[in-house]
């Protein structure tokens, strides 16, 4: 049994969708490896610190740490999943699917080979509809092999996604918002009022 440690860099993207309609976009990659059937292994999937001045064109610089038993690599075709969310104004709901970009364990593995200096990668962001929609680089570095699985180590404490994202004060609510609170017609706060709510309820 072979194992290896691969560490990856999630660096930047380009041209992400913008998939809220009263915010500006907060994205920041998670970062997962599963099969193609959805159940994920080794460890639980790693968030990075959110972007709060890139919007469609973030920049994050953020590790991730993996040992991968190649041999299982190979025969569950596990790919390695980075999944890019936006962080909502409204803190008690999940992040906003932007995109994701799936890479099979064993492609990275043979683009690798022999190097010694880590491989840059980038692919398409796949929507929720599956359409093409921006970029994103990375990149990865295979350590060498092992009988036995690399010491065990600590995940870079990339920190919590939301933590550095300031408290939303009333005089930041959307000007449409304020507008409707100022006394817009009672037909159109209806229609204001449905259209965020999609907004906010929306995958």
């Amino acid at each position: 049994m072979a194992w290896r440690h691969l560490e990856i860099v999630i660096e930047h993207a380009k041209d992400l969708e913008r998939v809220h309609l009263f915010q500006s976009l907060k994205p920041y990659p998670v970062v997962s490896i599963c099969d193609d059937d959805g159940n994920c292994y080794y460890d639980k999937e790693n968030k990075s610190p959110v972007d709060l001045n890139g919007r469609s064109n973030p920049k994050w610089g953020t590790h991730f740490d993996f040992n991968i038993d190649i041999v299982e690599a190979q025969q569950k075709r596990l790919n390695l999943i980075v999944r890019l969310e936006s962080h909502r104004n409204v803190s008690c709901l999940p992040g906003k699917f932007i995109g994701e970009v799936s890479v099979g364990l064993r492609e990275l593995l043979n683009d690798f080979g022999e190097a010694d200096d880590k491989k840059l990668v980038t692919r398409s962001v796949l929507n929720k509809n599956r359409q093409a929609q921006g970029k994103l680089t990375f990149s990865y570095k295979f350590g060498r092999p092992h009988d036995n699985p690399p010491a065990a180590l600590p995940q870079p404490d990339n920190g919590n996604p939301e933590a550095q994202i300031p408290q939303r004060r009333n005089s930041d609510v959307h000007p449409i918002v304020r507008a409707v609170v100022g006394g817009v017609t009672s037909g159109l706060v209806t229609t204001v009022v449905e259209v965020i709510g999609n907004d906010i309820l929306g995958g």
